[in-house]
């Protein structure tokens, strides 16, 4: 976006935002100068106050009068993550686990807020039904996370799994039903834990042909 009040200045997003003030010859990125949460969106400007820009992104709506160099967190009522997914416990109905976009793996436990467990990018997310303290989510392409401790720490449980493998940015991770333990995700091919995602193994060639 081109500052309606400076023609030199412009405003890019991406992972970052960033600003120029020369048309576009150097860049600052204002993610790092104001700590700011990746991946914005829009920029609106505000028609009443030429100084002050709305900041639309992942993590909300925020406010600067000073450029860009800090911003106002404007997100306190409002309720806007974006959930990938959400596993319910199985017998706790005041329990519940979700993977949203960007902003991380969600814990519910009752009340009007939910928890971060973990930051990032999280996906399919559930409880191990024979022993709920466990939770599984995948963050992004094969990083398959599990957590022994209720949510409070996550770890990575790739082991075996190939990072060539073609593969949504979320993809499919599923529990089997009827054996405890046993996980499958889904890349251009399907993969199996029979440990609880500690070791993984093909179950089949390429799916994505037909």
């Amino acid at each position: 976006e081109v500052d309606p009040r400076d023609g030199a200045v412009v405003y890019a997003g991406g992972s970052d935002l960033w600003k120029s003030s020369d048309y576009g010859a150097n860049w600052q990125s204002l993610s790092v100068v104001a700590g700011l949460h990746e991946d914005p969106h829009a920029i609106v400007f505000d028609p009443a106050d030429p100084q002050s820009f709305y900041l639309v992104g992942d993590s909300g709506v925020w406010r600067s009068s000073t450029g860009g160099q800090s911003f106002n967190d404007l997100n306190q009522t409002l309720s806007i993550t974006q959930f990938q997914a959400v596993g319910l416990h199985p017998t706790n109905p005041n329990l519940a686990v979700g993977g949203t976009q960007d902003n991380g793996t969600a814990l519910y436990t009752g009340g009007s807020l939910w928890d971060q467990g973990r930051p990032g990018d999280s996906g399919a997310s559930f409880f191990e039904a024979s022993n709920p303290v466990t939770i599984y989510t995948v963050a992004r392409f094969q990083s398959v996370r599990r957590s022994d401790d209720a949510g409070k720490t996550f770890n990575l449980i790739a082991t075996g799994l190939d990072p060539s493998d073609r593969v949504l940015f979320y993809p499919p991770l599923i529990p089997d039903p009827s054996q405890p333990g046993v996980l499958y995700l889904g890349t251009h091919r399907l993969w199996q834990s029979r440990d609880r995602g500690d070791h993984w193994s093909v179950l089949s060639g390429d799916l994505t042909g037909g």
